[in-house]
């Protein structure tokens, strides 16, 4: 038992190092690695994933947008996307670019440039065309 919580105390000193050094992704597979092996909870897993990817997703947010941080959670693998605070983190940024495009949409659209607004609506469709806050806006626009 002893031996257990030593090789318990190790493992999380080293994932934990790995982590401030800011190596997410080994980060991860050592999280992991640790989880296969029993030497982790399936919640302290969960929080260590947790953890990568939201601070993964935050930094794309910033650089690239929220549909890039809604796309790279969306390709995680199943066992990671289906942890429930990863799930929410994953609608909350799909509902963060929705609104992102409604609000440039009513930007253009009270400025009174249509065309740029259903440009905006359109391009968006694109990306999530079952968007429905992006159809309820095209259907305002269409009126």
């Amino acid at each position: 038992r002893e031996t257990g919580n030593l090789k318990k105390l190790v493992t999380e000193g080293e994932i934990s190092f790995t982590l401030s050094k800011g190596n997410l992704e080994e980060g991860a597979a050592q999280a992991k690695e640790a989880f296969s092996k029993g030497i982790i909870s399936v919640s302290e897993w969960n929080n260590y994933v947790y953890y990568v990817r939201s601070s993964t997703a935050a930094e794309l947010s910033k650089t690239t947008g929220y549909w890039e941080a809604y796309r790279y959670l969306e390709k995680l693998p199943e066992d990671e996307k289906g942890i429930p605070a990863i799930m929410t983190l994953t609608q909350q940024m799909h509902y963060n670019w929705e609104v992102g495009v409604h609000n440039t949409f009513v930007d253009y659209y009270n400025k009174k440039y249509f065309d740029l607004a259903r440009k905006t609506l359109e391009e968006g469709l694109l990306k999530d065309p079952e968007s429905k806050v992006i159809l309820r806006d095209l259907s305002r626009l269409d009126r």
